[in-house]
């Protein structure tokens, strides 16, 4: 079917597609926002109860991000055990900032995390 615009024949049938492509992209991206969001939320969870457990942070930041910025004494060794261990997560002077992964991932880190504390 063809729908004539000004002096351009515009086939209805692709504005539907169009229209359909568009508003599953907003779907997607809405789903991908909610889990980032919902994982983040998870992670800062797990870390904040590694901290209630042990006491062994001096800092946890809160966050409207995809990560969570810990200030901690510790922060070079942490870097290296998670190196050692396959994680990769960001050192600054005095400061570790762990970027949100999936489910699994955060889990790993997590439980990578807690045997850092334990052993140290």
């Amino acid at each position: 079917t063809a729908l004539k615009v000004g002096s351009v024949k515009v086939n209805t049938i692709n504005l539907a597609r169009l229209a359909l492509d568009t508003n599953t992209k907003e779907e997607y991206l809405e789903d991908c926002k909610n889990v980032i969001i919902k994982n983040t939320k998870t992670l800062l969870d797990g870390i904040t109860s590694i901290q209630t457990k042990y006491n062994c942070f001096e800092y946890i930041y809160p966050t409207a991000t995809n990560f969570v910025f810990i200030k901690t004494e510790k922060f070079e060794a942490i870097y290296k055990f998670m190196l050692e261990n396959s994680i990769a997560i960001r050192k600054f002077k005095g400061f570790i900032r762990v970027t949100s992964g999936t489910e699994q991932e955060n889990s790993e880190f997590l439980s990578v995390l807690e045997k850092f504390i334990k052993e140290n």
